[in-house]
């Protein structure tokens, strides 16, 4: 089964006003003066099934990240800059764009905090809401609180006074915007989970387990699992949907674009549970988790479990990162009404290990990757060839769209293709500029032509690997502006990809690495360098990522590691265009004259196997040492992907070998 695609763009600004103001209807009948809508569903997924797209319903804006603030005179909406443009075309006027990463944006919390009178009242939705963004919104509100209380009259310490009213968070016991959406709300996904084979995962689901529990052990887990106190963590609630995928060695395909299962798993120290719909498990399925010791609960009883655990005062672990609000209610202990939380202190919360054990693929995983991205490359490579070849010959007219179901149908003929890794970003010229722009929610007709920059950023998702590259070409005669600026990120990708780096290094000490050669002249883009890649499984994971982001300082790249490499620039506006070079890495060992330190040094070697647009560089600009990168790399790319292509496409495998000679001095 493919991927389902987002709720579309409302149709006009009317019906997305429309829509807001019954929000606001359904809000003030609850008490509250203020509700906050994450992208995320009860798994803090990326890009959720369409029945949790609550986000895109409300506002109208799809992009994948985003989160809305809505107040009965207000409406907020804040994301990074990969959807500023995107943001504003989408939003109708009745919201503010609140542009994350800009300076003097705040922050979600801060703005709450702000706009909520005293006394007054937040809503969430404790089933979406993660932990740790509920605990920010708390500390906001209550900072706000003392602020106002060191002025009216509080204790000297910043106390409230005792009549002070204070703002407080609330669950709301149903969401609002499915009030709005009863009617149309889409549907839970329905369809079947499968066996991830043992060829791919490389380690059984048993051996996972005993991965899991050893950390547990790390924190003191208790040995016979009898709830006897000792301070150990006893129960670990994985929420993340491909952390489960991973642990269980199970694959699907109810979240767009992703293969995963909607499912909670719980693992204590000698019991694992999967929590997931019985219509989703088949007969083999079924056997296969029963032989790794893993029982099947229902979906809906994880929460019922977890409560059990914390009346028989369980120490729980959880992920505040990623976990729900509704999931550490149970592990506290809280019940509908109460006003304490009994076992609050008996929750662990700290990230997951299964993060980082998920992150650094073993090695069938690694030839999975490989596999794939060499037949992803001939794929993509036949579609260029194609495209190329037909826009020359001037018989056919190309759209964006077109060209998106022409990549996915050569992918579609590789063995092992599922779906697509994402949806398809066809741009052409100002379109480019749009980040994460999308054809299908404009229902562009706009033609690839030799006259302007054609951007496509696509991938694919396969039994035993998942795929994620950004080409950028001209079939034309592009300016020299045009091709200067490709030049800079060409130098800023091989940058990166040259480095070497000890043991430790974080991809945010990695990110000005790509950035350098656009700095020089005053140039930048608005997204990170690099992000992580599941193995089969999610096309953006973490912990790791190359990125000015704080977060991207928190963990170290590792040897087995997957990240891409991408920067990019984006010209907006009339004549404007974009310009990524995307490839996906591995990091590697790398042998080194000296050996500073304990640890081994690192570097990437490519996974992602296709010809660079020889057309757009600028010979001049490219030191020895570049020049000798793209030819040693296209050498790569000809004898790898050369034999992959099909045996009868005379139009594919002369176009590899033209765009794989070594490159000329610019005339």
């Amino acid at each position: 089964m493919g991927p389902v695609p987002p709720p579309p763009a409302p149709a006009d600004t009317a019906a997305a006003d429309a829509r807001l103001a019954a929000f606001r209807e359904h809000l003030a009948a609850a008490g509250l003066d203020a509700f906050i809508i994450p992208s995320a569903d009860p798994h803090n997924s990326e890009a959720p099934p369409r029945a949790f797209a609550r986000r895109a319903f409300l506002s109208g804006f799809t992009g994948s990240a985003g989160t809305a603030v809505v107040t009965a005179t207000g409406a907020w909406m804040w994301t990074d800059g990969r959807y500023f443009l995107q943001a504003t075309r989408e939003l109708s006027p009745s919201w503010t764009l609140m542009r994350v990463g800009v300076k003097d944006t705040p922050t979600i919390a801060a703005h709450v905090g702000a706009v909520v009178p005293p006394g007054g009242a937040v809503g969430i939705d404790p089933l979406v809401q993660s932990i740790e963004g509920a605990q920010e919104l708390v500390e906001a509100l209550a900072a706000k609180d003392k602020a106002a209380a060191a002025v009216t009259g509080g204790d000297g310490n910043g106390a409230a006074a005792a009549d002070a009213p204070c703002r407080r968070l609330c669950h709301a016991a149903v969401n609002p915007v499915d009030a709005v959406w009863a009617a149309d709300r889409p549907p839970l996904p329905t369809g079947p989970a499968r066996v991830h084979p043992l060829r791919h995962a490389g380690a059984g689901v048993a051996e996972k387990l005993s991965r899991v529990r050893a950390a547990m052990a790390e924190e003191g887990a208790d040995a016979d699992d009898g709830g006897g106190g000792g301070g150990g963590v006893d129960v670990h609630v994985v929420s993340m949907l491909d952390e489960v995928a991973w642990l269980t060695n199970l694959r699907g395909s109810d979240v767009p674009n992703t293969p995963t299962v909607l499912a909670y798993a719980v693992v204590t120290t000698n019991t694992a549970v999967l929590y997931v719909s019985a219509d989703k498990v088949g007969d083999a399925v079924a056997a296969a988790l029963k032989s790794e010791g893993v029982e099947i609960r229902p979906y809906e009883a994880v929460l019922e479990d977890v409560s059990a655990a914390a009346a028989a005062c369980k120490r729980v672990w959880l992920d505040p990162a990623s976990t729900s609000v509704a999931v550490f209610d149970a592990a506290c202990g809280k019940v509908a009404g109460a006003t304490d939380a009994p076992n609050e202190a008996r929750v662990v919360l700290k990230p997951t290990p299964i993060s980082l054990f998920k992150a650094v693929k073993n090695e069938k995983e690694l030839e999975g990757m490989r596999a794939a991205h060499v037949r992803d490359s001939a794929a993509l490579s036949s579609f260029l060839a194609w495209l190329a070849s037909t826009l020359a010959a001037g018989t056919e007219t190309v759209t964006e769209l077109s060209a998106m179901a022409k990549v996915e149908s050569f992918r579609a003929a590789q063995e092992g293709f599922l779906f697509p890794s994402f949806e398809t970003i066809s741009g052409v010229g100002p379109n480019g500029a749009v980040i994460h722009y999308s054809a299908t929610k404009a229902r562009s007709t706009t033609p690839v032509t030799t006259a302007e920059m054609y951007l496509i950023d696509s991938g694919g998702q396969y039994v035993d690997g998942t795929t994620d590259v950004t080409r950028t070409c001209h079939f034309g005669s592009p300016t020299r502006h045009e091709r200067a600026c490709f030049t800079r990120v060409l130098q800023g990708h091989i940058a990166l990809s040259r480095a070497v780096f000890p043991s430790g290094t974080t991809g945010q000490m990695l990110d000005s690495f790509a950035r350098r050669p656009l700095w020089e002249v005053g140039l930048d883009y608005r997204h990170g360098t690099g992000h992580g890649v599941g193995a089969g499984l999610n096309v953006h994971e973490g912990p790791q990522a190359i990125s000015w982001r704080p977060g991207a300082g928190k963990a170290a790249l590792l040897a087995g590691m997957i990240v891409s490499n991408e920067p990019g620039y984006y010209q907006e506006g009339e004549g404007g265009f974009g310009i990524r070079i995307e490839n996906l890495v591995e990091v590697v060992e790398v042998d080194t004259k000296h050996r500073f330190g304990e640890g081994p040094h690192l570097g990437f070697k490519e996974l992602t196997l296709v010809p660079l647009d020889r057309g757009l560089v600028l010979t001049e600009m490219l030191s020895a040492a570049e020049v000798a990168w793209v030819d040693a790399y296209h050498g790569r790319v000809r004898a790898e992907v050369g034999p992959a292509l099909a045996p009868d496409d005379r139009v594919a495998h002369e176009w590899l070998r033209v765009n794989t000679e070594p490159l000329v001095p610019t005339a």
